[in-house]
């Protein structure tokens, strides 16, 4: 019986945790609902899907790069009284992987399909991030980082194959001061050797199952990007099994309870 107090223990932390989880994940939501104004804003009424699209990344660039627009009142930023992860993210050291999260996410909240390319840069995966959203059927490139989105000769926004295949008839759109070895040389979506053995094995099995095709496609960042909803769930289904094993222990019904007592009646 002395395991049982600790459990309580644990089992009170954890739904302290959870609660915990839930505020943050609802001031993400909320700073979220700040972006999706000024995109709706930017974009203006009844916009297209290129026009929401083209704003939430201009909204995205802006505002990482100019962190002064995230101030509050009092001189406060957006950090002092919403400290979650999407605000570390806006509030980071601006990176291309903080821009694409934000941008993903907010895209995301949009219900546009969306995922993360690592770019091939010089040879090497990640050297560069990049957002891929659906429109009419096509994935189209964003770079947040540089608030830049292709056109092709009819206007359209460029995929990803259309700037590998011709990166020099692309080029020229690129803005100064462009990164002149992001030449779109190759992309992936999931590091499928970040994790030795595990994530190698995991690819084999959905590669079986889903086909090589649809299992490259696959962006495993993207169930990431809500963090606090991912660890809420996590920890839900721990409390949950702490209080089933709380009951039985209340109830008398756990094995180690039992043979205690078989060598009590014994003795």
């Amino acid at each position: 019986m002395r395991r049982l107090p600790i459990l309580f223990f644990l089992a009170g932390s954890m739904a302290a945790l959870l609660i915990y989880l839930k505020v943050l994940a609802h001031r993400e939501v909320r700073l979220l609902d700040g972006l999706k104004y000024q995109v709706d804003a930017v974009a203006g009424k009844n916009a297209s899907s290129v026009a929401v699209v083209l704003a939430a990344m201009q909204v995205t660039h802006y505002v990482i790069s100019d962190k002064t627009i995230l101030a509050g009142k009092g001189g406060g930023s957006v950090g002092d009284w919403m400290p979650c992860g999407l605000a570390n993210q806006l509030l980071g050291e601006g990176a291309c992987g903080s821009y694409s999260m934000v941008l993903a996410r907010l895209l995301e909240s949009y219900d546009y399909p969306v995922r993360i390319g690592q770019m091939k840069v010089r040879g090497l995966f990640g050297g560069h991030i990049i957002v891929e959203t659906r429109i009419g059927g096509n994935w189209v490139v964003l770079d947040p980082l540089y608030d830049l989105a292709f056109r092709r000769p009819d206007s359209s926004l460029a995929g990803f194959a259309d700037l590998h295949d011709q990166w020099r008839d692309f080029a020229p759109q690129a803005p100064p001061g462009y990164d002149t070895s992001y030449r779109y040389e190759a992309i992936r979506y999931t590091n499928w050797n970040k994790i030795p053995l595990v994530m190698p094995a995991t690819r084999k099995l959905l590669s079986l199952v889903l086909g090589e095709q649809r299992t490259a496609n696959i962006c495993l960042r993207m169930y990431l990007l809500r963090g606090y909803d991912l660890c809420f769930y996590i920890a839900l289904i721990i409390l949950a099994l702490l209080s089933v094993y709380l009951y039985c222990g209340v109830r008398g019904f756990l094995p180690w309870q039992k043979a205690a007592l078989q060598a009590m009646t014994d003795k």
